[in-house]
């Protein structure tokens, strides 16, 4: 009973969220990064809203995976969060604790909708005892800092391999395409995406897309 019950809430939940008085037209939400983190013990996301309404609402769910889809017997988080505070620019932070029921080294979903919101957006997290270790893609020289010398490195090396002393470290934020690559499988296109996102940091990698 208590399993339906948490489902049906969060159904209702979901679909109240979703419409308001103060809806925008064409709100969109983007949840950028969701992390959970051991120290703190608290799940923090990361996003933006676009068109975000005047007073906005979001609601906050977190489930487990089941079949790569919600597992609704798993909530182990759900809020109403009203007049949530959005940046000038969409941008939002949130984190929340969850519950004694989840289970370490598991996956879960955060999944956000909210005021005028059509389209809730979701995100898996690992329930870890470790830390996350950060990527930084596109920062090819490894120097925590992502700019035009990561494409110029990468196109280096994609001319000449031996001109370009790329890490193991580095490599690994060079994966910014869906499936990994080898090394003498990047080509110019790698490092003109990375250019790109020098240039427009609201653009996605291919690896960042859900």
């Amino acid at each position: 009973m208590k399993k339906l019950f948490s489902a049906l809430l969060a159904g209702v939940m979901l679909a109240v969220s979703s419409v308001g008085v103060y809806a925008a037209d064409d709100t969109t939400i983007e949840i950028r990064t969701a992390k959970y983190d051991a120290a703190t013990e608290k799940v923090s996301v990361t996003g933006v809203i676009g068109n975000s309404a005047a007073s906005q609402s979001l609601t906050v769910m977190s489930t487990g995976v089941k079949n790569e889809g919600f597992d609704m017997d798993a909530i182990v988080y759900i809020d109403q969060r009203d007049n949530f505070t959005v940046g000038a620019d969409g941008s939002f932070s949130l984190d929340f604790y969850l519950s004694d029921s989840a289970v370490k080294g598991n996956n879960y979903f955060v999944r956000i909708g909210g005021t005028g919101i059509a389209s809730p957006e979701h995100m898996a997290f690992l329930f870890s005892d470790s830390a996350p270790v950060d990527i930084l893609y596109g920062d090819v020289n490894n120097d925590g800092v992502r700019d035009v010398n990561d494409a110029v490195m990468m196109l280096n090396y994609v001319l000449d391999p031996t001109s370009a002393n790329i890490t193991d470290d580095g490599f690994k934020n060079a994966q910014i395409n869906k499936e990994p690559k080898k090394p003498n499988e990047f080509t110019a296109a790698d490092a003109s995406m990375i250019l790109r996102k020098v240039l427009d940091a609201n653009y996605n990698f291919p690896a960042e897309r859900k």
